[in-house]
């Protein structure tokens, strides 16, 4: 095992990056909820080429919380769906700015 803090993540996809600067691939379904900014516990898995792939065990520290999207609603409950760091929407615990459907936004987890 291994700490890294994660580098960037896809809608399908991340890298996380270990303290010597390495990029480390990690597919979608292994980053367990991490967000750019966070601090990982990672373990190596086998991977399907040369570069060396890895698994978000756990998040040991937070980073940043903000991220960009767009608000939808569905069913009177608003959503944002992010622009890049994932594929699924976000539900919206409250609206605090008044924005409206469709509008591009800043959210804070």
């Amino acid at each position: 095992m291994f700490t890294a803090e994660v580098a960037r993540i896809n809608k399908t996809f991340g890298f996380v990056r270990t303290e010597d600067g390495t990029d480390i691939f990690v597919p979608g379904k292994f980053l367990a909820g991490a967000l750019p900014g966070d601090i990982v516990v990672c373990s190596y898995i086998p991977s399907r080429g040369e570069a060396p792939e890895a698994k978000v065990e756990a998040v040991a520290r937070p980073g940043s919380s903000e991220f960009a999207g767009v608000l939808e609603t569905e069913n009177g409950t608003l959503y944002v769906r992010p622009d890049t760091f994932c594929r699924d929407a976000i539900r919206v615990g409250r609206n605090r700015a008044d924005a409206k459907e469709g509008d591009k936004v800043l959210a804070v987890i």
